[in-house]
C-alpha cells in the first residue's frame, strides 16, 4: 500500500504520479464512451416501432379505399389550396369574361357589306347577241283568219340577267315578197312591255295576234283582202338574231 501512495523507483515521484493520472483518465474516457454507446443504441431500439404501419399507395386510393382506412390522405384532399380554389374557374377572370362577351367581328358579321351584296346580287342586262328568239303559229292560213303567234326570248348568256321587252326593242312584221303587209310598229299597243330576271336558259314568253289585214299607222287598217300566196312573219328583237315563220295563204 505504501508503494501505491509513495512510488519507489529511480525517477522522481512526480513522474510516477503523472503516469498514473494519465492511465486513470484514459480508463475513465473509455468507460464513458462504452456507456454512451450502450445507452444510445438501447434508446434507439425502444423508440423505433416494432411493426411500422404500411404506407398507403396511390393504387389503393384509386381503387376506392375508404377514407377511414387511409387517414393520411384525407387531410390532403380537404385542405389542399388547389382543391378549394382554382384560378381558371374564377368567373371574373379575363378568360371567362371573353367567353361571355361576343367578339365585335361576330356581332357585325351578319350586317357586313359583303353579306348584303351576296344576299342581293346585282343583275346585269341580258346581252341581246346571246338571246335566242322563237316564233310559232299556223302555217296554212285563209283570208279573215285570226292568227295567234307564240313568241319567246331565251336567255343564252350563261348568267342570270334582266330582260325587257317593249315596242322600242321588239317588232313583229308580215311580208309578202317585198310588200310590207302588217307590222306591230303601226300599233305599239300590240307589244305589252314586260321585264323579267332570267336564269340561264329561262325564257320570257308572250302572244300576239294578226287577222290577215293590212296595217296602217295609229293602229288603223287598210281596206282590201290579201291574195293567196306565201307570207313570212318575222320576229326581231333589237340586237338579237331574227326568227321567221313561213305561211301559205289559200
Amino acid at each position: 500500500m505504501s508503494g501505491v501512495l509513495h512510488p519507489v523507483g529511480p525517477e522522481e515521484p512526480e513522474t510516477y504520479w503523472g503516469r498514473r493520472v494519465a492511465i486513470v483518465v484514459v480508463v475513465a474516457v473509455l468507460a464513458g464512451l462504452l456507456t454512451w454507446l450502450l445507452v444510445g443504441s438501447g434508446g434507439d431500439q425502444q423508440t423505433a416501432p416494432a411493426n411500422p404501419p404500411p404506407t398507403p399507395t396511390p393504387t389503393a386510393t384509386a381503387l376506392g379505399s375508404s377514407p377511414t382506412s387511409s387517414p393520411s390522405t384525407t387531410p390532403a384532399d380537404t385542405s389542399s389550396p388547389a382543391a378549394t380554389e382554382t384560378p381558371s374557374a374564377n368567373a371574373d377572370s379575363p378568360s371567362a369574361a371573353s367567353t361571355k362577351t361576343a367578339s365585335p367581328s361576330a356581332a357585325v358579321g351578319s350586317s357586313s357589306p359583303s353579306a348584303t351584296r351576296s344576299a342581293k346580287p346585282a343583275t346585269v342586262t341580258c346581252n341581246p347577241a346571246k338571246l335566242r328568239s322563237t316564233l310559232t303559229g299556223q302555217k296554212k292560213i285563209s283570208t279573215g283568219d285570226k292568227l295567234a303567234f307564240d313568241l319567246s326570248l331565251i336567255n343564252g348568256t350563261g348568267v342570270t340577267c334582266r330582260l325587257s321587252v317593249n315596242p322600242d326593242r321588239f317588232e313583229l312584221k308580215v311580208y309578202s315578197g317585198t310588200d310590207r303587209v302588217w307590222s306591230s310598229a303601226d300599233c305599239t299597243s300590240q307589244v305589252q312591255p314586260q321585264t323579267r330576271v332570267l336564269k340561264p336558259e329561262q325564257a320570257i314568253e308572250w302572244t300576239m295576234k294578226w287577222n290577215t289585214e293590212r296595217s296602217a299607222k295609229q293602229c288603223k287598217t287598210k281596206p282590201g283582202t290579201q291574195r293567196p300566196g306565201v307570207y313570212v312573219a318575222t320576229a326581231a328583237y333589237q340586237g338579237a338574231k331574227p326568227v321567221q315563220l313561213v305561211m301559205n295563204l289559200r
